[in-house]
């Protein structure tokens, strides 16, 4: 059984995601921030999600840049 997934998406330009196992012990993590060069991150999200539960990134465009509005 997967277990739930913790994430943040700063303002730095980083993705990080923690997997953690159906105790919530975090059993990996990964991070990138490959995004960055095209994609603005105004504040940092910090997300929770069940295992299996969508991810959604609400993206607007402003002045030719994508720019992240909102994580749940």
């Amino acid at each position: 059984m997967r277990g739930p997934l913790q994430g943040a998406l700063d303002k730095v330009g980083a993705m990080i995601v923690w997997c953690r196992d159906a105790a919530g012990e975090t059993v990996s993590s990964h991070s990138t921030s490959s995004h960055a060069r095209y994609v603005e991150t105004p504040e940092t999200y910090l997300v929770h999600k069940a295992a299996g539960e969508t991810l959604i990134i609400d993206l607007e465009r402003r002045g030719g840049r994508a720019v992240v509005t909102d994580v749940r």
